[in-house]
């Protein structure tokens, strides 16, 4: 009884304060920018835009998510991406969770230049969930679609779609949402860059705004920044690092239940690729 209720109370406060395990957040630094990461490229972008994982040299990274401060609300994730002659493989793994309710997703995606400055990528996600000692399986399959268009170099624009096809677990309550994101990016050369996104799941009635800003303040450190309506949330991040190993540290504060802090470490091999 007592375990039961704990499994409740948990999927309750993540149902309230719209925490998303099934199209998680991968890092510190896309939550260090409110999650305005529809134009993002590179080994960031895996988890929002898969088309974004184009411009990724071969990368690894892991980071861990503390959602409220509460370990049983907490997602670890590990990420890796390998440049290949006309594009770019990433995986993904995510743990949300703990013994008693853990959600588990994973996934492959490909992303490749279509020419005249515009990249597109697709990317598949098995998800599984555990509810306490349920002997049921329970598991499904979803997809992702992602272009980011670069008509001049200070500008990009990124949309991608999420579980398009609506697929759902066929024995459990947890709802997978359809989520359609767009963005713009604006880059001011060396100094960093300015995102506005729009963004809207089939669980919600009300579209999500989301501002994030990029500066850079030293030659190995920026500063990220953030804000989200729906509910309304407020970021803050710094991302820095040597030649092979770079680290994010971000705190977002959620106007209903507080600080979510995320840490990510990042490694890339020393020769990057060039790919825009």
């Amino acid at each position: 009884m007592i375990r039961s209720c704990l499994i409740l109370m948990i999927i309750i406060t993540a149902v309230t304060a719209k925490v998303n395990a099934q199209n998680p957040t991968i890092n510190a630094f896309g939550e260090g920018l409110s999650g305005t990461m529809s134009a993002e490229n590179g080994l960031n972008s895996i988890g929002y835009n898969p088309a974004g994982i184009y411009s990724a040299g071969l990368e690894a990274g892991i980071s861990y998510n503390s959602r409220f401060c509460m370990k049983e609300l907490s997602q670890k994730s590990a990420v890796a991406t390998v440049p290949v002659s006309k594009g770019c493989f990433g995986v993904d793994f995510n743990y949300f969770g703990f013994n008693l309710y853990n959600n588990i997703q994973t996934g492959l995606g490909y992303a490749m230049n279509l020419g005249a400055g515009i990249k597109a990528g697709i990317k598949i996600n098995y998800h599984n969930i555990h509810i306490d000692d349920s002997p049921e399986k329970t598991n499904t399959m979803t997809g992702e679609i992602g272009v980011i268009y670069s008509p001049a170099s200070s500008i990009d624009f990124g949309a991608y779609i999420k579980n398009p096809t609506n697929q759902q677990f066929s024995n459990c309550d947890t709802i997978i949402p359809v989520e359609l994101s767009a963005g713009i990016k604006y880059k001011f050369q060396n100094y960093g860059s300015a995102s506005v996104e729009l963004s809207k799941n089939n669980l919600e009635d009300q579209i999500k705004i989301s501002l994030g800003v990029q500066g850079v303040i030293a030659e190995r450190v920026t500063l990220l920044g953030g804000i989200s309506t729906y509910p309304f949330e407020a970021s803050i991040g710094v991302a820095t690092g040597f030649e092979k190993i770079n680290f994010q540290m971000s705190f977002v504060k959620n106007e209903y239940l507080g600080w979510i802090p995320t840490a990510t470490i990042i490694w890339s091999n020393k020769q990057k690729s060039n790919k825009k």
